[in-house]
């Protein structure tokens, strides 16, 4: 039986000095059939040729830019728009894959009785080199246990097409799109099932929000007001997220 298509999304934005070892990592996974949708968001380095110039020489990877910047959650929705697979996977632009991420995780999703999966990764500086540090899951994960702190990073996080079309990712600066997108999506599905070692090379920035930890805080607090929660459960999902969430980046 022929393996599933996971479509790859990766919104470009000024990402020239990273995108090499983001591409490669796809180009060399042991599970084949895949393709990348690169979406450059309108970039004013060289990102656009180094990424056309990767789809020259692989009929997998597919380049496309947009006119104007849209921002990070707008480029991947219509990433996501574009794709033919019926499983997404997200890679940011400054992150590396393991070689082993598509095909373990999708060993995970037990042919589609799983519809969002994730896993660990080490945390890396701006130069590639491992902090010693890593972003550990639990092997499962609840809408309730998500509230308390977002263990899903993005660029680990492979969900089937049909039920994240239903939620595209809120295009609001303010928020965090992703944690957002995980909770609408557990609200559905129940839980998420994790991979509880690295698959990805996370890498923290100078600029990066993780970095900035008031900014971050800020916006996990918005995105708990835009879920819907009342000021009560807001007070208490966000003590949790002090405790649970924000320390695992004090580098």
């Amino acid at each position: 039986m022929r393996e599933p298509l996971v479509s790859v999304i990766m919104p470009v934005y000024n990402s020239e000095k990273f995108l090499d070892e983001a591409i490669s990592s796809v180009i060399e996974q042991t599970y084949g059939n895949w393709e990348l949708i690169i979406v450059d968001d309108a970039s004013t380095d060289k990102s656009i040729l180094l990424a056309q110039k990767y789809a020259q020489g692989e009929d997998r990877i597919k380049v496309y830019k947009n006119d104007i910047n849209l921002g990070v959650a707008a480029t991947r929705n219509k990433a996501v728009s574009l794709a033919e697979g019926d499983w997404i996977a997200f890679l940011d632009s400054d992150d590396i894959w393991l070689p082993n991420k598509l095909q373990t995780q999708m060993s995970f999703c037990n042919g589609g009785k799983q519809k969002l999966c994730y896993s660990g990764a080490l945390i890396i500086g701006q130069d590639s080199a491992e902090t010693g540090k890593q972003i550990e899951v639990p092997p499962k994960i609840t809408r309730t246990e998500l509230l308390k702190g977002n263990d899903i990073v993005t660029s680990t996080a492979v969900v089937e097409k049909k039920i994240l079309k239903k939620y595209p990712m809120v295009r609001d600066e303010n928020v965090h799109e992703d944690f957002v997108l995980w909770s609408q999506i557990l609200s559905e599905c129940d839980q998420g099932v994790g991979v509880c070692k690295p698959l990805v090379k996370y890498r923290l920035t100078d600029g990066s929000k993780s970095r900035n930890k008031i900014k971050s805080s800020l916006m996990t607090w918005r995105s708990y007001k835009l879920m819907g929660l009342s000021c009560f459960e807001c007070s208490r999902c966000f003590a949790r997220y002090i405790f649970h969430g924000v320390r695992r980046y004090w580098l």
